[in-house]
């Protein structure tokens, strides 16, 4: 059977959780359920749920399987050499394995291992493979699959309830029964076998040198572990848990199965999800909204507007169609625009004095705000003289070059004379001190207001006990070290683009809550609300594992054909 065999043979039912997200306002409906409390939580800096072990050619480990405060179950990465029988001997690194005998052992006994934790659901499909190194026996009797914490290590897997096996003596498949039943061809030394457990199809699979064979069980359940079973001795497996790459090749398995879940999920039917609104209409005030809430009132003038001219095309010049989509035109949204852009501009000044000419109570009551924007002050002063800096020294550099290239010609003179060569001096001088003692003075007189201004920081926070905000303050000043702290790596979080985009936005929805409004647009609460559910469901056997928001902004994009 080929790589591209299907291997979901099963008649899939609709996923229900899986049908929900298929818009967006289905997703809306979290606010206010026992969600609420773990979005509120999680929100404004939403951690996405962490990527799940979906075949991927690396080795994880624990630290990369925490991120932010998403606890993620670890996954099996090698043989555990306290869980198996005796006769067994595990190489250092955990992946070897070989059949040495005991004289504990019965002759018909087989040696078991189990791997170091059970395969946690919320990855969606766990895949791993071994190559059998040695067999010096006729028939090599190696059962791979999967067993449970209570399967008996002295057989191989599938001969008791709950575990799973493709044994390599006859090519039959087993569970839960000392007969097994016709599955396909023997294994010996040379193959590789890959075991897989996809817990959206309920199904365990195997493939062999790299072709996909087929499922060999459905409807598994309960928490499962690799599991191998040797019974000669000499008999000898290596086995590869995702730290090199797969001879199969699962990625392709898993897109296809992500691929199958994003179609179901798009062709969710919206009407029956939210029956007062066309889709249309819903996802253009979504827009609408993000819109006003953001201060981009031309743009939501000119969204409104190609609304408006389109439905009029489509009603075809029927007398009273005038779209309802209409801008929040107000002195307010003027003015927080005005804030943001200055923000995003770093003139932190001019935003502080709109905001105490058109907010006057908001900053002496949202001191975080405050702050937030004093140390961005900070940060536009060391710009700006990093930039200062920058200017001088590459006007330095050009007239030093200027100079080598004047040398240079004055060398190739025959006897110059006495008046030729004071007049170069002279030139040559009013060449190199051109303009500097000004740009000069400008930069010390700049970093010396930085350094007051840092200085007054330390006085207005020093009774400040919020560790916070003596690390911000401690980190701000640490750029002053540098000679040019806008190419250091560690500081691109207070120089990016992204950090001037960050306090905007931080800024915008103080004055939203400070107006008595909603610093969430339903978007955001769209946006977080989904990825807070499949967060939520990622542990159940449902097709949250194969889904992320990420992967439907990427989706949308290529039907689109938007660059992602």
């Amino acid at each position: 059977m080929s790589n591209n065999a299907s291997y979901n043979s099963s008649a899939q039912r609709p996923d229900p959780i899986i049908a929900f997200l298929g818009t967006e306002s289905s997703r809306l409906v979290l606010v206010g359920s026992a969600y609420a409390k773990k979005l509120a939580a999680k929100f404004p800096e939403l951690k996405q749920p962490p990527p799940t072990f979906l075949g991927r050619h690396f080795r994880p480990s624990q630290e990369d399987a925490d991120t932010g405060d998403i606890k993620v179950n670890p996954i099996p990465t090698y043989w555990d050499e306290n869980d198996k029988h005796v006769g067994l001997e595990v190489s250092s690194d955990g992946l070897e394995l070989r059949h040495v005998g005991s004289q504990e052992q019965r002759e018909n006994d087989t040696s078991s291992i189990r791997a170091n934790c059970p395969i946690p659901k919320e990855v969606g499909l766990y895949y791993y493979e071994v190559s059998i190194s040695h067999s010096k026996a006729k028939e090599n009797k190696i059962g791979v699959g999967f067993v449970t914490s209570k399967t008996s290590l002295n057989k191989p897997p599938g001969w008791e309830a709950g575990s799973y096996g493709y044994h390599g003596d006859d090519g039959s498949k087993f569970s839960g029964s000392l007969h097994g039943g016709p599955y396909h061809s023997k294994f010996s030394a040379g193959d590789t076998i890959g075991c897989g457990i996809n817990f959206y199809t309920k199904e365990v699979f195997f493939t062999k040198n790299g072709i996909y064979i087929g499922p060999a069980f459905q409807n598994v359940s309960g928490d499962l572990y690799p599991g191998i079973g040797i019974q000669h001795p000499s008999d000898g497996l290596r086995a590869n848990f995702g730290a090199m790459p797969f001879t199969f090749d699962i990625d392709s398995m898993v897109e296809r199965q992500r691929s199958k879940i994003q179609t179901h999920v798009r062709n969710t039917p919206f009407d029956t999800l939210h029956p007062s609104q066309s889709e249309s209409q819903f996802l253009q005030e979504l827009v609408m909204q993000a819109l006003e809430n953001d201060g981009y009132i031309e743009t939501a003038r000119a969204f409104a507007a190609a609304i408006r001219k389109e439905e009029q095309a489509l009603a075809a010049g029927i007398d009273g169609t005038d779209s309802k989509m209409t801008t929040e035109d107000d002195e307010e949204t003027v003015n927080r625009q005005t804030v943001r852009y200055a923000v995003l501009t770093g003139d932190i000044d001019q935003a502080e004095k709109m905001m105490r000419l058109y907010y006057p109570a908001l900053l002496d009551a949202n001191k975080d705000i405050l702050f937030r924007l004093q140390c961005q002050r900070f940060i536009e002063m060391v710009r700006l003289n990093t930039g200062m800096r920058n200017r001088i020294e590459k006007r330095l550099a050009k007239d030093k070059l200027r100079e080598a290239r004047r040398i240079e010609t004055d060398q190739t003179k025959l006897n110059p004379t006495p008046h030729e060569e004071s007049d170069d001096e002279e030139i040559s001088l009013d060449r190199a001190e051109f303009g500097a003692p000004q740009d000069n003075l400008d930069l010390q007189e700049s970093e010396f207001a930085t350094l007051e201004y840092g200085r007054k920081l330390d006085e207005l926070y020093r009774d400040d006990t919020r560790p916070e905000v003596s690390a911000a303050l401690k980190e701000i000043w640490s750029t002053m070290a540098y000679q040019n702290p806008l190419t250091e790596t560690k500081f691109d979080h207070l120089f990016s683009r992204r950090a001037r985009m960050e306090i905007a936005e931080e800024v915008n929805s103080a004055v939203l809550s400070h107006l008595g409004k909603s610093s969430r647009t339903a978007l955001d609460t769209a946006y977080a609300s989904t990825a807070v559910l499949l967060d939520e469901i990622s542990g159940e056997v449902s097709g949250a594992a194969f889904v992320t928001v990420e992967d439907a902004f990427r989706m949308i994009a290529k039907e689109s054909q938007y660059p992602e």
